[in-house]
């Protein structure tokens, strides 16, 4: 130690000395024996890195302990150098200066004086130059890796989250949708644009984002750059860059109409595969496996020869890239070799001129495939667009947010409804009828006689086209829609449950319902029967679309739901057609004596389904043929009465007896 401080000759600065001597020698051997071979060489690197030090400590002194260990990283650095050299030379083997620091040291007060005026983070950089042993251009190496890498992070970030926020706005849109909108599109025509299309603009985003920022950005300095060698050689770029032009337009002028039809291709494929998971075990009752398999083998090549055709384009160009390419730099090498020859161009000078064409190639390649993709993109943003942009057809303009559903009274007054404004016959035609709080309604009718679009009309699944419906004494689009539907339930035709447990599935009806509510909903509705010998009972899970219980089951649970909500108004749209005439006569007597208050509005094909009912409703063709009591329809409806003949006698259902066929 004496050794290094006998030149120091303040006290402080010699104790200074001795704690960074401590603090930073093991550092210091470390980083030699990394370098060297020889642990003796090692040790005499350190050791003239601390003579250094001590020599220029006046002058040092001052500096912080960081720069303070660069100072010395950068000597012991710079002794191994000369090391190996020595070594190098005595072998006879080549040494490599790039790898290793070939920066002079710093000393004295050159580096108290450099180092203190750099900022921050220059000073940094130059930090991890030396105390790492990267020269300048594996900094900057580096530096542009974690650019990239973070500029990917982000990328990738941003466009999942564009994703992520497009498919939930097409989501809530499609929640707002009325029927009329939800039939303008199919439903695997909406799952293709949701999922499909959503994928395919996102990862457009994705690659867009950085190709084309930084293919533009390298594009313009590349071409600086070869027109500041030689403008006369860059005149080849006047040839190039428009015939690559005109490729990428004919092939995106192609390839644009083919991408519209893929993705409707998509959506005919989704249609026959849902329909056909839908209706499996139809399809297997009527052994149409072959020919569902051969529809399915239609759509499928159908779409694969869309795909052909317009990915084939894509694939074209890239070839074509490829023959420009290599032209352009056949005809710099030509072109250029000449002028070299005659001495207007240095051959350093040429070498650079190839680079900096391969990077604007290279940069027009990466802008090519951008808009390639870009190309479908916009066909799958247009899908998209259109299922924004859609209105629904029902909205809350004109509700009252106060307004509840105070009781079950229905007035139909003079209503007119058809599914489609171009239609030339109604569905409903001046439909009039009121119906008392608590009543029950039975309504009758054959197929295709618009029963259930009657029923539809008071939860506003479709909005009329002409007069009005009255639910509590006030129009229907008075109410928010989920005021009036939280008024009324309604057990649609098709039944519907979810995959989830029985209790789980109940609490659609009532989220906050109680056991002792379930059970009570249960009761009334006669599920509790089976619910009680099935094994979990409540917890009993429920396969998708309830296919693990029979259809007279899954109707009692969806009554059991409808009824756990506590309606005004109680719509049952054939929902005891599966469960047998006893189970269905408990169902209404249940109603009767312990829902008094709730309107109930059943629609059925039997008469004992609705004879005990306040009023019956007969309808035909969308008009109202008869409304009256059992009785009195008997004596006065003739649909009525030979629908009842035809069930009573055994003499065949009612669309054979009456009504229409």
């Amino acid at each position: 130690m004496l050794l290094y401080t006998q030149t120091i000759g303040d006290a402080q600065q010699r104790r200074l000395f001795e704690d960074v001597y401590t603090a930073y020698r093991g550092r210091m051997l470390a980083l030699a024996r990394r370098k060297l071979r020889s642990p003796e060489d090692a040790e005499d690197a350190v050791h003239q890195a601390f003579l250094s030090l001590a020599e220029h400590f006046d002058r040092l002194a001052a500096l912080p302990r960081t720069e303070l260990e660069a100072y010395l990283t950068v000597v012991v650095e710079r002794k191994c150098i000369d090391l190996l050299r020595q070594q190098s030379r005595l072998s006879g083997s080549p040494f490599d200066e790039t790898i290793p620091l070939v920066t002079p040291a710093p000393c004295g007060d050159a580096l108290a004086d450099a180092m203190g005026r750099l900022p921050p983070r220059y000073r940094e950089a130059l930090l991890l130059r030396h105390a790492c042993g990267y020269s300048t251009r594996e900094t900057a190496a580096l530096l542009a890796l974690g650019c990239g890498v973070g500029a990917a992070a982000l990328a990738a970030k941003a466009s999942m989250g564009f994703g992520a926020a497009l498919r939930k706005a097409e989501y809530e849109q499609v929640q707002r949708f009325s029927f009329a909108n939800i039939e303008r599109f199919s439903t695997a025509s909406l799952v293709t644009r949701l999922t499909n299309d959503v994928a395919s603009v996102q990862m457009t985003t994705f690659m867009g984002m950085r190709m084309l920022v930084r293919a533009p950005t390298m594009l313009v300095t590349a071409l600086v750059m070869a027109l500041i060698i030689s403008q006369r050689l860059s005149q080849v770029f006047l040839v190039v860059i428009p015939l690559l032009i005109i490729a990428v337009v004919i092939v995106i002028k192609r390839v644009g109409p083919f991408f519209t039809s893929l993705q409707g291709a998509t959506d005919q494929l989704n249609l026959v595969v849902q329909e056909d998971l839908n209706a499996i075990r139809v399809v297997k009752s009527f052994v149409r496996e072959a020919q569902e398999k051969e529809k399915f083998t239609q759509r499928s090549e159908k779409l694969r020869s869309m795909a052909e055709r317009a990915f084939g384009f894509v694939v074209l160009f890239m070839p074509v890239m490829m023959i420009l390419m290599g032209g352009t730099i056949t005809a710099v090498m030509w072109i250029g070799g000449h002028y070299v020859w005659e001495g207007t161009l240095l051959s350093g000078d040429l070498i650079a001129f190839f680079t900096y064409v391969s990077e604007i190639l290279m940069s027009l390649m990466m802008v090519s495939v951008v808009l390639m993709m870009l190309t479908r993109a916009i066909a799958c943003g247009k899908r998209i667009a259109e299922v924004l942009e859609e209105k629904p057809r029902i909205t809350d303009e004109q509700a009252d947010p106060t307004l509840k559903v105070e009781d079950g009274s229905i007035r139909f007054d003079h209503v007119y409804f058809k599914y489609h404004d171009t239609a030339e016959a109604w569905n409903l035609e001046d439909v009039s009828f009121t119906v008392p709080s608590g009543a029950t309604v039975g309504i009758l009718g054959g197929t295709g006689s618009a029963k259930t679009t009657l029923v539809s009309m008071i939860p506003r699944l479709y909005d009329v086209n002409g007069g009005a419906v009255y639910v509590g004494g006030h129009n229907v689009k008075n109410y928010t829609m989920e005021a009036l539907r939280d008024g009324c339930a309604m057990v649609l035709q098709k039944n519907t449950l979810f995959s989830g447990t029985i209790r789980e599935n109940l609490r659609w009806g009532d989220e906050n319902a109680s056991d002792q509510e379930i059970e009570a909903a249960c009761r009334l509705a006669c599920a509790d029967e089976f619910i009680e010998k099935m094994p979990d009972g409540y917890d009993t899970y429920i396969e998708q679309g309830g296919t693990n219980v029979s259809g007279g089951q899954k109707q009692r649970l969806c009554i059991a739901r409808a009824v756990l909500r506590k309606p005004k108004i109680l719509i049952l749209d054939d929902s005891t057609s599966a469960v047998d005439t006893a189970t269905d006569a408990k169902i209404r007597k249940a109603f009767r004596e312990e829902i008094p208050g709730t309107t109930k509005i059943i629609i059925a094909q039997r008469i004992s389904s609705v004879q005990d009912a306040d009023r019956i409703l007969v309808l035909d063709n969308g008009q109202i043929n008869g409304l009256g009591t059992h009785e009195e329809l008997l004596k006065t409806n003739k649909i009525y009465q030979e629908v009842y003949n035809s069930q009573t006698q055994g003499g065949g259902d009612f669309d054979k007896q009456g009504g229409e066929q």
